[in-house]
């Protein structure tokens, strides 16, 4: 495990990209750094649209409009924060298994017809990771608490992509065992670079818990049933400072969501490696907390 983070951190060390030290109440960091090298310099041209769409996804908000400009000021709860890196994480590790796959049967001639459904099916796994979701909701679950995502990317009018399209033959079962991290390993390591950087995410989630009076993490009153209530009592102990939260620009949040995505991508590299070079070194990944039991063995793509 450790070896395979050192390897992680190697991968960025040789983009000349410094990762991200622990995030806390003012995040200063440069929002247009390392943009090049966290882009171009770890994704397909091919995965790069998929990278565009789900930043976008991720700094529209629950508004679901883009920011005004990126030296917008935000002001968001650690849990909430912490739950966009890790969902952003599992994208990048995703997407690296997805493009793999996609070459090979590219490759083979395997290609199959479009399902333009998928696409939102994939959305509603990574692209709304809130408050309002628990740490341990495994990626079925996560799907269907999504299935009335806003329509406008669904009808966007932009060329899709060849992945995109590939990806739009997948039916539920397929991307929800795509999504998964395969091995335990790997998915210790999301879970330890998500605490490093927010913190643990069980005293945050019990924080709010607090903060909230109950509602949607299991207590007994109702009176956060309605989602639009629940987003608004949450502003309000965010800007009260009642639970913990990070202020930051909409620039520094692209950077930080850029170096989630490529961490997924970089441990899927390095999991694959240590699966294919080595024989029972990792351990298969029988948890439900970073999507369902899969049936694939670690050594797949």
């Amino acid at each position: 495990e450790d070896l395979m983070y050192f390897a992680v951190v190697e991968r960025f060390t040789n983009l000349g990209v410094s990762m991200l030290s622990p995030l806390d109440d003012v995040v200063d960091i440069d929002g247009n750094s390392d943009l090049e090298s966290l882009t171009k310099g770890v994704h397909s041209v091919e995965s790069l649209e998929m990278v565009r769409s789900h930043l976008m996804q991720v700094l529209s908000g629950s508004t679901g409009s883009p920011p005004p400009n990126l030296n917008s000021v935000l002001k968001i709860s650690k849990l909430q924060a912490a739950q966009v890196y890790a969902a952003s994480v599992m994208f990048g590790y995703f997407l690296r298994r997805v493009d793999a796959r996609f070459q090979l049967e590219q490759a083979m001639g395997l290609l199959s017809d479009k399902n333009s459904d998928a696409v939102e099916r994939l959305e509603n796994i990574f692209g709304q990771a809130s408050a309002a979701e628990s740490w341990d909701e495994d990626a079925e679950a996560f799907a269907q608490d999504k299935q009335e995502m806003s329509q406008r990317e669904k009808l966007s009018k932009k060329p899709k992509s060849k992945l995109q399209e590939y990806i739009e033959t997948f039916d539920q079962q397929t991307l929800q065992e795509t999504a998964q991290i395969l091995s335990l390993e790997g998915s210790t390591l999301v879970e330890r670079q998500t605490r490093g950087l927010f913190g643990d995410i069980n005293e945050l989630q019990e924080e709010i818990k607090r903060a909230l009076g109950g509602g949607p993490w299991g207590g007994e009153s109702d009176v956060l049933s309605n989602p639009e209530d629940l987003m608004q009592r949450l502003q309000e102990v965010i800007a009260s400072g009642e639970v913990k939260s990070l202020t930051l620009t909409v620039a520094a949040q692209r950077r930080v969501v850029l170096e989630a995505v490529a961490f997924g991508a970089f441990l899927r590299d390095i999991e694959n490696y240590v699966a294919r070079e080595t024989v029972g070194l990792l351990t298969a990944n029988e948890t439900k907390r970073f999507g369902p039991p899969g049936s694939e063995p670690p050594r797949t793509p």
